[in-house]
């Protein structure tokens, strides 16, 4: 398989300036989703992720494209097509008669510095008729470190309109325990290197069940991100947390991969594993 297609060296920035912003504009860019589910594979809703398809080069992480848009100042840019893409794919599952999850979109530090957040977010989803209480918004740490106490406003008036908001990757920025206390959070997703050598690795074992216990206390709801093998599986559930994400139950697909499971009574990912493209019958 070609590997990704990584960016620096071979071309320039005001090439791939360009190559982004035609991207953007002539929507070559393209979602995909990864489910977050329960411990019996019950869907619950879905990460938003944006990759990007270059011509001859195998397919751009998300990863890789959100930092490069960030580096040319196209955040605002991006956020905008993602936004609207996962808006028009919840009103495609509506036409086929789906249940849809929420589903939840990244923030960059970028995003957090605008004074309009909620403004540009809240527009977007009126535009489509989309109800706010179908969108998370996943921020890392290290975004909130960068923002302000404007940013945090930000987010409660999305709040209040009935946005969730998760902090992403926990552990691996720099947030301290005073921040989570004030931070309009409702979901805190556990970075998938804690999950290294769990079950088995006593001191990473001992960091989680505190990450677990502190999150009950500030009644946050936990996603533990990267879970890929059944014990990893059963020392989470078996220590309180209730939503998982991660290969073991599916890789990230593109929307109308899903359709079939969102139309059943109880979308649930049967065995953990689905092929199923066909709309509702």
């Amino acid at each position: 398989m070609t590997p990704p297609r990584r960016f620096g060296r071979s071309a320039t920035p005001a090439a791939l300036d360009d190559a982004l912003r035609s991207a953007i504009r002539h929507r070559d860019l393209y979602l995909e989703y990864q489910p977050q589910v329960t411990a019996r594979g019950e869907v619950r809703g879905f990460e938003a992720l944006v990759r990007w398809q270059r011509e001859r080069f195998a397919a751009v992480p998300p990863a890789d494209v959100v930092a490069l848009a960030h580096r040319l100042s196209l955040a605002d840019a991006l956020t905008e097509f993602v936004l609207d893409q996962v808006c028009l794919d919840i009103l495609d599952w509506r036409d086929q008669g789906a249940t849809v999850p929420r589903i939840a979109v990244n923030l960059t530090a970028m995003d957090l510095a605008r004074d309009d957040l909620a403004a540009r977010v809240l527009r977007r989803l009126h535009h489509h008729r989309i109800d706010p209480a179908r969108l998370d918004l996943e921020l890392t740490e290290t975004a909130l470190a960068l923002g302000s106490g404007a940013a945090r406003r930000q987010l409660s008036l999305l709040r209040a309109e009935g946005v969730r908001v998760a902090i992403d990757d926990f552990g691996t920025g720099h947030s301290s325990l005073a921040e989570l206390v004030v931070l309009p959070l409702d979901t805190l997703k556990i970075d998938r290197g804690f999950l290294t050598d769990v079950p088995g690795d006593a001191r990473r074992e001992h960091v989680l069940r505190h990450v677990v216990e502190l999150a009950d206390d500030l009644e946050l709801r936990v996603v533990a991100e990267g879970v890929e093998r059944p014990e990893q599986l059963a020392w989470l559930a078996h220590h309180g947390v209730a939503r998982f994400q991660g290969h073991l139950f599916h890789r990230a697909a593109p929307a109308a991969f899903w359709t079939a499971t969102l139309c059943r009574e109880r979308p649930t990912l049967t065995g953990w594993e689905t092929t199923e493209l066909a709309g509702c019958s």
